[in-house]
């Protein structure tokens, strides 16, 4: 039986600016991930934003692209909540979900930081951080939705000169402080943490329903989670362990394994 998730949208965006076709290595990576997760898990829908689905907009930079996240993305949602994967994050152990993490209006990966590539959001809280002014602070979408989980909230204005001291009240009074956080900074490393059951971000968690590689996670973790999925050909498999090391400047072939 496939678990149910019909308040869920699954989310992709990638504007393969690189390659705009199907042989786009991440472009091959996102088909087979999504068809992974198709198999095991009933969702309200699937967007797929990329040129190859109609989407013809192209992001410059990271700032741009967050930009478009924060602002943009969850008014295209109609779900209650949306699951964003990337070619590098995704569904691994469908098994392993766990209605707990609705529990939260944003769960991720990381630290206190967290990480947006793999992540589970609530739809209305979403929209009701895409409009404020703060938006326009960070180049990075992380950084921004970072700002509201309540002890970063309470503590940005000492360490930050755009913030006064009535930052937090400002929040709270507005409603834009998450008041459930998946972690602490404590308990990165506890793979019994909502975050690290959630997806494995920093540390390997072989049982987590998802998985998002990090600089943290070597090369072969990440062929690890690649394999496990059991959607690759052995040609596809080493066109992705060449595209790893490329990313991560290693220069090493598969052959030279």
């Amino acid at each position: 039986m496939k678990i149910n998730l019909t308040n869920v949208t699954l989310v992709v965006v990638d504007d393969l600016s690189d390659l705009p076709t199907e042989n786009n290595i991440r472009y091959i990576i996102l088909d087979r991930v999504i068809k992974y997760a198709k198999k095991y898990i009933d969702f309200f829908d699937v967007k797929f934003f990329s040129p190859l689905h109609g989407f013809e907009k192209t992001f410059t930079n990271a700032g741009d692209y967050s930009k478009w996240i924060i602002k943009n993305l969850p008014y295209e949602i109609e779900s209650d909540y949306y699951l964003i994967i990337q070619w590098d994050g995704f569904i691994v152990n469908p098994d392993m979900w766990r209605n707990e993490f609705f529990n939260y209006d944003y769960i991720g990966g990381g630290n206190t930081l967290q990480n947006g590539g793999f992540s589970l959001r609530k739809t209305s809280t979403m929209k009701k951080l895409s409009n404020i002014k703060y938006t326009d602070y960070f180049g990075n979408e992380d950084s921004f939705y970072s700002l509201f989980f309540e002890d970063v909230c309470k503590n940005v204005h000492k360490t930050d000169s755009r913030f006064d001291e009535n930052f937090y009240n400002e929040c709270l009074e507005n409603g834009w402080i998450y008041k459930d956080q998946p972690f602490s900074v404590y308990d990165i490393h506890d793979k019994n943490s909502d975050c690290n059951r959630f997806v494995s971000f920093f540390t390997f968690n072989p049982k987590s329903f998802g998985w998002h590689w990090s600089g943290e996670l070597d090369i072969y973790t990440s062929m690890y989670f690649y394999k496990k999925i059991k959607m690759f050909s052995l040609q596809e498999l080493k066109m992705i362990d060449t595209y790893l090391r490329k990313r991560s400047n290693r220069g090493i072939s598969w052959e030279e394994l």
